[in-house]
C-alpha cells in the first residue's frame, strides 16, 4: 500500500524480519574492526528513530544507526545506482555510524551520518510511498565490505 504522507510507515513485519539480525550482523562487523559491544544488543534498550546500538572505540561510546536494503540484491558489490539513497526521515537520527546492508547481510556500506545529513535531497516514489525524501549520498563517501570465509574484507 502506498502512502501519500511523503514517509514510509512503520512496518513491525520488517522491523521483526530484519531489526536483530542486522544489528548482531553489524555489531559483529564492528567487532572485528576493532570496536567493543560493552552491551549486548540484545540488552540494549530500544532507542527508535534515535539510533540502533551503542558500540565503543577505545572507550569512546559509537551510536550506530543499521539498515536493510532488501532492493539491494548484489552480493559483494553496490547495487549498480549511482548514489545511495537514504530516507531523509533519518535526519533525526543521533547515531555517529550509519551501516547498509543488503537484502542477504553479507555485502554491507558503511559512512558517517553527518556525511548524510550533508548530502543533497530529493523526492521519488517507492513501493510505500508517493513523494518520499531522500538524502542522495556519492558512493565516494562509503565504504564497502562483504563477507568472506568469515571474516569481512573491504571491496571497491
Amino acid at each position: 500500500m502506498i502512502t501519500m504522507k511523503g514517509y514510509k510507515e512503520f512496518d513491525q513485519k520488517l522491523y521483526d524480519d530484519n531489526d536483530y539480525i542486522a544489528k548482531t550482523t553489524a555489531a559483529e562487523f564492528l567487532n572485528q574492526m576493532d570496536y567493543e559491544l560493552k552491551i549486548p544488543i540484545d540488552k540494549q534498550p530500544e532507542v527508535y528513530k534515535l539510533y540502533d546500538f551503542e558500540i565503543f572505540d577505545d572507550g569512546c561510546s559509537v551510536l550506530v544507526e543499521v539498515e536493510v536494503k532488501n532492493v539491494w540484491h548484489r552480493s559483494g558489490e553496490w547495487e549498480g545506482y549511482c548514489t545511495i539513497d537514504i530516507p531523509s526521515r533519518k535526519s533525526k537520527s543521533i547515531s555517529d555510524l550509519y551501516i547498509m546492508f543488503n537484502k542477504t547481510l553479507d555485502t554491507l556500506a558503511i559512512t558517517k551520518t553527518v556525511t548524510i545529513l550533508s548530502s543533497p535531497e530529493s523526492y521519488k516514489r517507492t513501493k510505500y510511498t508517493d513523494n518520499e525524501s531522500f538524502f542522495n549520498v556519492s558512493l565516494d563517501k562509503f565504504k564497502f565490505y562483504t563477507k568472506r570465509n568469515n571474516l569481512w574484507i573491504e571491496v571497491n
